[in-house]
C-alpha cells in the first residue's frame, strides 16, 4: 500500500530547510578589542556567549534536518521491503 502522505512529508522537509536556510542565524558578533576593562571583558563575554547560542540553534536545526532526511529514508525503505515480491 502506498503511503499518500510521503509526498507530503517530502514536501515538508524541503520547506523546513528553505526557512532553515533563510533564517540561518549570524551571531559572528565584532567584540571590543581597543578598550580594556573589566566591563569591556563581562560584555565581550556575553557577545561571545550570544554567539555560542546562535551556533547552537544552528545545529540543532541541522541536527533536526538530519533526523528527518533519516526517518523520511526508512519510510522510503520500508515501502520497498512491503511492495516487493517474494
Amino acid at each position: 500500500m502506498k503511503d499518500i502522505h510521503r509526498t507530503e512529508l517530502k514536501q515538508g522537509i524541503a520547506d523546513f530547510e528553505t526557512a532553515m536556510s533563510a533564517n540561518r542565524l549570524d551571531g559572528k558578533t565584532p567584540t571590543f578589542s581597543r578598550s580594556r576593562g573589566k566591563a569591556i571583558s563581562r560584555i565581550n563575554s556575553c557577545i561571545m556567549a550570544f554567539d555560542k547560542y546562535c551556533d547552537s540553534i544552528n545545529e540543532l536545526y541541522s541536527s533536526t534536518s538530519i533526523y528527518m532526511h533519516s526517518a523520511s529514508g526508512l519510510f522510503d525503505q520500508v515501502e520497498d521491503d512491503n511492495t516487493r515480491k517474494k
